[in-house]
């Protein structure tokens, strides 16, 4: 394959490629800017992946039972997955700016000192870490709230015959009960975040230095 191969595009017509065996590899294994954008992507999958299974996990356990104007919820919580990618960068970026973005303009009323989302490297992945459990929980959300209503009404009803608590009904028979649902999303987040570009180059390039460069 190429991968073992060296094969400049220069000479892409004019030569074959010259096979270099595993020489590649070991170049890019000690590259340290390789193993930065490792290391940041690594932080960024563990990071939101753990927060938007929490968190959309809670929503649906929220969301299952019938609560009043729950309906116009989901609406309003799904539009983020609506948005694209390009448009999603765009808008939090506004909303990061140190001088006229929103969230810092709320966090100066309550006499917080503007913060430097995006150029400060200590914080830049944090934010782009919020802006993506933003746009993603929903759809965590709804693959849940799906799983979880598709457990039979008469296990929960026995169970409850059966003097089990909320917490017991929820450990013993909602998740097991829901362990291939939770397998596929964890699933397909994952392969999204692995490919995860657009976002963070529209709205830090990369940057600070290369605090936000995924493998991507």
């Amino acid at each position: 394959t190429l991968s073992f191969s060296r094969w400049a595009i220069r000479d892409i017509y004019a030569k074959a490629p010259l096979f270099v065996g595993l020489k590649n590899y070991i170049e890019i294994f000690q590259s340290p800017h390789f193993l930065t954008s490792l290391r940041v992507t690594s932080i960024f999958i563990g990071v939101t992946m753990v927060a938007e299974l929490s968190i959309g996990m809670i929503l649906a356990l929220l969301a299952e039972r019938k609560t009043r104007g729950l309906d116009i919820f989901r609406i309003i919580f799904i539009l983020p997955i609506m948005i694209a990618p390009v448009v999603v960068g765009v808008v939090w970026r506004y909303l990061y700016n140190p001088s006229y973005g929103l969230i810092n303009y709320f966090l100066g009323i309550v006499g917080i000192e503007r913060i430097m989302w995006l150029s400060n490297p200590h914080i830049a992945l944090a934010s782009i870490i919020i802006t993506d459990i933003w746009q993603w929980t929903p759809f965590v959300f709804l693959m849940l709230l799906g799983g979880l209503q598709t457990i039979p009404n008469e296990v929960i009803e026995a169970s409850i015959v059966d003097r089990a608590n909320y917490s017991q009904r929820l450990i013993y028979i909602k998740l097991p009960l829901m362990k291939s649902i939770i397998g596929i999303t964890v699933v397909l987040r994952l392969i999204d975040a692995m490919r995860a570009l657009v976002v963070m180059y529209i709205m830090t390039f990369g940057g600070p230095g290369l605090s936000t460069e995924v493998l991507s």
